[in-house]
């Protein structure tokens, strides 16, 4: 892993005493934790992914398979006394007996059928195409770097912000753009009429119209034509969205990191998880920069951010939070220690990546966690 410095946010940096109701304990080093975590790559999403050899695939599959997780204890008001629910597995099949089923809590039921349903769909072949953590070298042929990827994220990020879409609109237009580029070869030239910019802007604003219908009335297709530039028109606009479409074959609801950041902290209110929450929303923004994020599941890059902003605000959680990670996401902790070491370093080194300094000042601006 790469040695970086400890992992703070504005107001919540490691230091003596309180900080806006917080303690932040002075010797607390969130590098020297996640060394100290046995690594086990998740195994790459996506069609393209390397096929490990038999040698690797003892340790290519996560320790906790989604097909046994024991269902999280935070299903349902009652999960966390209950030893059945502690035994469940995620299931949207029910094998118990007539009469436990009807002492079974409905809420609990209702949450691991959509986290079953969740972790369904983030697997589903059918989502085709899924992005190639290969895509740059292979389909765009080093015409698109990581860091020109980047970039164009950065842009999306602040043309998205500019029209404030509903919560989430920025990751399900990034899988969108992954998604393309995995397939069909975008070049930096207007010559073929569908630059990558344009790529970006109809992302967005396809993504934003999912996520509300109403995102159209001020974020039109005039909109994004001005804010691409360069000659783009309205007609090149919905002639790029038709192509996107037909692209990723009219399937648009794939589940994102944003969509599990909300989904594990479903139960989650007040004081410190409120606030673990909206970190952890940060923190896999700033992942979407990185383009090394594509090889994680959706999932693990959202537990990721979870069990890094819980030791953000509470680093003392360093201690104990490995169980409390896998009864909320189904991940043990070591599954996520290479994710979770990739976005630290990006918050770590926000200067060597685009706007990921505008997305912190950003975040501490809307919500008020000022330098101590």
């Amino acid at each position: 892993m790469c040695a970086v410095a400890p992992f703070a946010l504005p107001c919540l940096a490691a230091r003596g005493g309180y900080c806006g109701g917080y303690n932040a304990a002075a010797d607390f080093d969130l590098d020297a934790v996640l060394r100290g975590i046995r690594s086990i790559r998740i195994p790459a999403a996506g069609f393209a992914a390397p096929v490990p050899d038999d040698d690797s695939a003892a340790v290519a599959t996560p320790t906790t398979p989604v097909a046994s997780l024991r269902a999280p204890l935070s299903y349902g008001d009652d999960a966390a006394g209950s030893e059945d629910a502690a035994a469940a597995t995620i299931t949207t099949q029910n094998n118990l007996p007539k009469k436990q089923q009807q002492r079974q809590d409905p809420g609990e039921t209702y949450d691991a059928d959509i986290d079953a349903t969740l972790r369904a769909m983030e697997n589903d072949p059918s989502e085709w195409p899924w992005p190639s953590a290969f895509y740059l070298w292979t389909v765009q042929a080093g015409g698109i770097t990581p860091a020109d990827r980047a970039h164009l994220v950065s842009w999306m990020y602040s043309f998205s912000r500019y029209y404030a879409p509903a919560p989430g609109t920025l990751h399900r237009a990034v899988s969108y753009l992954d998604r393309f580029l995995s397939t069909t070869y975008v070049s930096d030239s207007d010559s073929d009429g569908f630059t990558q910019l344009l790529l970006g802007g109809v992302a967005v604003f396809a993504a934003a119209e999912y996520e509300d219908s109403r995102a159209t009335d001020a974020l039109t297709a005039d909109a994004v034509a001005w804010h691409v530039g360069g000659g783009c028109t309205r007609r090149d606009v919905v002639d790029a969205e038709r192509v996107l479409f037909a692209t990723l074959g009219c399937r648009l609801g794939g589940p994102t990191a944003h969509d599990f950041v909300e989904h594990f902290t479903r139960h989650d209110a007040g004081g410190s998880r409120t606030t673990v929450r909206l970190v952890a929303h940060h923190l896999a923004d700033v992942a979407l920069l990185d383009y090394r994020s594509i090889r994680f599941l959706p999932s693990a890059v959202g537990a990721s951010a979870i069990a890094l902003a819980k030791m953000v605000v509470n680093p003392a959680a360093a201690v104990w939070i490995s169980d409390e990670i896998e009864v909320m996401t189904g991940y043990a902790l070591e599954d996520l220690a290479e994710c979770m070491d990739e976005i630290e370093e990006m918050r770590e080194l926000e200067a060597e990546w685009p706007v990921c300094a505008q997305m912190t000042a950003d975040f501490v601006r809307s919500y008020g966690f000022l330098p101590c």
